[in-house]
């Protein structure tokens, strides 16, 4: 009996070790990017006098060169993904892969005094009929490094963009970045990136128990106490 019992055991840990990072459907994405310079609305490009004076205004608090980065998980497979070709007009330079709040969780950005989650999200609409909350230039897979398209708004009257381009469509998904403050109906203070790292990472999914397994083990316990007992016996 141990023989086949023992056997079991062997291939219930092969067919756990075969379980990949290719399997998973859910991604850790880790973004990090240093805001460098800040301006109002009325003076856009980055200060004349930068460097040394980057940070003419403050942003939420803000007054020099920010580090931020934070991560969410994605479960790719949740309801509300959308897949855009880019033939579907607009003038986008690849396919777009979009997916809803809902598919996000652990999400917490914090600039300064201010927190954004994922409640603060605005959607996305790159092209009529195609809505999002954050879309991606290429699929999630382990290792990915995808630009973003990402809008994040709060009551405060100020919010992040994770993707900012020049202009056009196609430069929405960019690796930029920038938080602004409202200050009044027509101005706003701007915290600039010019450069923003996304990182994906695969979550295995879990490795299911085969039903068959706590069988094995009872079956296995029980033979060991009756050997035990028929030990006990012979000694007596």
């Amino acid at each position: 009996m141990k023989r086949p019992v023992a056997a079991a055991l062997v291939a219930g840990g092969i067919l756990a070790a075969s379980v990949s990072t290719a399997d998973a459907a859910t991604f850790l994405v880790n973004y990090e990017t240093t805001y460098t310079y800040s301006a109002t609305s009325d003076t856009a490009p980055p200060p004349s006098d930068c460097p040394p004076n980057c940070f003419p205004v403050d942003v939420f608090g803000v007054s020099q060169e920010t580090l931020v980065s934070f991560s969410f998980t994605i479960d790719t497979n949740a309801p509300g993904a959308v897949f855009m070709p880019k033939t579907a007009g607009g003038g986008w330079e690849k396919d777009l892969y979009g997916f809803d709040m809902a598919a996000l969780s652990d999400f917490s950005v914090t600039f300064g005094t201010e927190t954004f989650t994922k409640d603060d999200i605005g959607i996305r609409i790159p092209e009529g009929g195609y809505e999002a909350d954050v879309w991606f230039d290429a699929p999630l897979t382990d290792g990915a490094s995808p630009n973003t398209w990402m809008v994040l708004y709060n009551g405060s009257g100020g919010g992040i963009a994770f993707g900012l381009g020049t202009g056009g469509n196609p430069d929405y998904l960019a690796s930029r970045s920038a938080v602004f403050e409202q200050i009044d109906p027509f101005n706003s203070r701007w915290a600039l990136s010019n450069q923003m790292n996304v990182s994906v990472s695969a979550i295995p999914a879990p490795v299911p128990i085969p039903a068959a397994l706590p069988l094995l083990l009872s079956a296995l316990g029980f033979f060991g106490f009756m050997g035990w007992r028929r030990k006990r016996t012979a000694a007596a």
